[in-house]
């Protein structure tokens, strides 16, 4: 009941209290780019819009609203809001020198495959958690992708009706992102560029040292009535969760049995993760009564000790103090060693967190699986979109780099590697190519890379700090749950945006340099 409670609570929260949150905090980073409330506005509502639907959608489709769903909704408002900035980004821009009609035109065109183009690689990202062993995760991949999409549908069908009937003119732009000039931009480039080399060296001495686990409890604040609860069940009676011994026996225990069984619990009870045994021999020492009429009363239903005795099964509760995974697995590979001596009984072992183990070996092991699965789509989406075997690698070298170096802040940061923070590099894989997308779609438009980071830069720069705001205030969320994973996230976008807007121009003039020599 207490966890249910806290889940409940968290759940309302991140459905009604975080989405307002957001809205105000977008509308406002949005505002200060376009310079108009309007223009500011009118992106969050498409994406809070495509939200609701999508839960909406979710329902009628027969997904549930959990934990983890309930942050969908987060999610696409986060994610989805950046098509509708660059889309009116780009219209403010050319309604600087072209009339309404045209100017409308000319956008729809501009912006019409770099959108639908980020969307469906979005979604692509977001579907890898379908290869997850985890329902929710698989509910929670659906529901982000047919938000994002609903959420890109929007904005190049139904803005593009607004912008007929409400014109948004050109105005001063408050956040403006000022470039310096060419030469001393390619200078910057090159200090970034070493920057990001030396980093992608250590990198993997960083990533070695990721800490592999998963502790339920490291789910929730140290302030919460859940780990208060615990800590005092640990101090009080040594133990958190229970492990259980199963022993199975063809025929009836005997005398003998009972001097087997005390033997087994002696060597249970030595073992260092364990804090006592409770069984069925507790029952027979404190009222003195042999095993073998223990069985025979518990058959006839006599006594009450199914938790110790069913039939010719006996169980035995291992007490242990361990939360977390790895230490459970440790734990019930040392009870089966101990339990090869005891070949007279068909044993095995039973346990809670055998099952957080069993999931979170599974999260692990999928890592690998899922990021080189979407790198893999990706690209060929991207090949058929720029027809261009070239363009469409180096669009996605920055966001393998980007996913790389999130493995690496979270070894720096302290961040375990589990069952959240397991999401976010499928996230980053669908989020951070949006960078690239626009960035080589304006070059193909103007054949000068540089002129085109000058032009979607600000677009790009705008929509990072939304982003990086939005995942950083998860930070505050009531469950601890999520503080890892908007950490994460929000330092995530901010180095696939550097990380592109510097390597991708620096290998695109190379090329060119090397085409005219």
């Amino acid at each position: 009941p207490i966890i249910d409670e806290e889940l409940y609570g968290s759940i309302l929260s991140l459905l009604v209290v975080y989405p307002p949150i957001l809205f105000g905090l977008i509308c406002f980073i949005y505002f200060l780019r376009l310079g108009s409330v309007r223009a500011a506005i009118i992106p969050s509502i498409l994406s809070i819009i495509a939200a609701v639907w999508t839960y909406g959608f979710g329902v009628m489709i027969g997904l549930n609203i959990n934990i983890l769903t309930s942050t969908a909704g987060l999610f696409i408002i986060i994610i989805s809001s950046s098509y509708g900035l660059h889309f009116i980004d780009r219209y403010i821009t050319n309604r600087r020198f072209l009339e309404r009609s045209t100017a409308l035109k000319r956008t729809v065109r501009e912006e019409l495959i770099p959108v639908f183009l980020s969307a469906l690689t979005t979604a692509v990202g977001f579907l890898t958690f379908l290869v997850s062993s985890l329902e929710a995760f698989r509910q929670l991949g659906i529901m982000v992708s047919l938000g994002i999409m609903v959420s890109s549908a929007l904005v190049l069908i139904a803005l593009p009706a607004v912008l007929v009937f409400v014109d948004l003119p050109a105005v001063k732009r408050k956040l403006r992102f000022r470039a310096p000039t060419r030469e001393v931009a390619k200078n910057i480039d090159t200090v970034v560029l070493v920057v990001i080399l030396v980093f992608a060296v250590v990198s993997p001495f960083l990533i070695s040292k990721i800490d592999r686990n998963f502790d339920q409890y490291d789910y929730f604040k140290k302030s919460s009535s859940i780990v208060k609860s615990a800590e005092t069940i640990k101090e009080e009676f040594g133990w958190n969760m229970p492990f259980y011994v199963i022993l199975n026996k063809n025929g009836l225990f005997t005398g003998a049995d009972a001097s087997v069984l005390s033997k087994l619990i002696v060597e249970i009870n030595e073992l260092e993760e364990v804090r006592g045994v409770s069984s069925i021999m507790d029952v027979s020492s404190a009222f003195g009564i042999p095993l073998p009429i223990l069985q025979i009363a518990a058959r006839n239903g006599d006594l009450p000790v199914e938790q110790y005795m069913v039939g010719n099964s006996i169980r035995l509760l291992v007490k242990t103090p361990n939360t977390d995974a790895v230490n459970s697995q440790r734990l019930e590979n040392e009870l089966k060693e101990i339990l090869e001596d005891y070949p007279q009984y068909s044993p095995y072992v039973a346990s809670p967190l055998l099952i957080i183990s069993g999931v979170n070996n599974e999260i692990l092991s999928s890592q690998v699986t899922t990021i080189i699965w979407a790198l893999v789509v990706i690209t060929l989406l991207l090949i058929v979109v720029f027809r261009s075997f070239k363009l469409a690698l180096v669009s996605v070298l920055p966001i393998a780099l980007s996913v790389f170096f999130n493995f690496s802040y979270m070894s720096i940061l302290g961040i375990k590697l589990e069952i959240s923070t397991a999401i976010v590099a499928g996230v980053l894989l669908g989020m951070t190519i949006d960078y690239a997308i626009h960035l080589i779609n304006r070059f193909m438009d103007t054949k000068d890379i540089y002129r085109a980071r000058e032009e979607v830069r600000p677009a790009i720069l705008s929509n990072t700090i939304a982003l990086a705001a939005g995942f950083a205030s998860l930070l505050f969320a009531p469950l601890r749950l999520f503080s890892g994973l908007g950490l994460l996230l929000a330092i995530g976008m901010l180095t696939g945006a550097i990380v592109t807007l510097t390597i991708i121009p620096k290998i695109v003039s190379k090329w060119k340099m090397s085409t005219h020599s």
